[in-house]
């Protein structure tokens, strides 16, 4: 009777030395998963261009804007038309704002200067990029000009960058940004905006 006693005893402690191990393992996997979690969560708080780039505001902007480049676009300032349509093929849209041609493919819009048939401007929208106000101060730095545009009602926000101007809008004061665009600064000498 004492053997069968304590190959029960034995018994009893096995099983319960398995369940610990199993809560063990059950506490392992809430691990894996909660760091998967926060994986996801990171990749989530992202910003994707439609694209699929991650679209972020940083100094690169600044540096490019001197060579007339507006973030990843890879058509500068100055530009002849032909070359934009090279490589972007026919415009989705094209007519005339403010005494100059626009060439619109939908996620990026030049402006040509009808004199010299180069691009003079080029804007991109911004706004799936949820950035606001605050993060161009924090990525940028204090604009050199914010203002009011009342016949257009839009807030814009410059950067002097050289003989550029690196300018972001929004519709309502400190909001999201709407659009961001990079054009000439027509206060620098005439023989410098080429």
């Amino acid at each position: 009777m004492k053997k069968v006693n304590w190959v029960i005893l034995l018994l009893v402690l096995i099983l319960l030395g398995g369940c610990g191990q199993a809560n063990g393992l059950a506490d392992k996997e809430k691990v894996q998963i909660k760091e998967q979690e926060v994986k996801t969560i990171n990749i989530a708080s992202k910003t994707v261009s439609v694209e699929g780039k991650e679209e972020t505001l940083d100094f690169n902007w600044i540096e490019k804007a001197y060579e007339g480049y507006l973030a990843d676009i890879p058509l500068a300032i100055g530009t002849e038309k032909e070359q934009v349509i090279t490589q972007y093929g026919d415009p989705i849209e094209e007519g005339y704002y403010n005494g100059g041609q626009f060439l619109d493919y939908t996620h990026v819009t030049f402006f040509i200067n009808p004199e010299t048939n180069q691009t003079s401007a080029i804007a991109i929208p911004f706004e799936e990029h949820e950035k606001v106000v605050s993060d161009l101060y924090h990525a940028l730095g204090t604009p050199d000009i914010v203002e009011y545009n009342e016949m257009e009602d839009f807030w814009s926000y410059e950067y002097h960058v050289g003989k550029h101007i690196l300018l972001f809008e929004t519709k309502e004061k400190e909001g999201t940004i709407h659009y961001a665009w990079i054009r000439l600064n027509f206060n620098e000498p005439i023989e410098d905006n080429v």
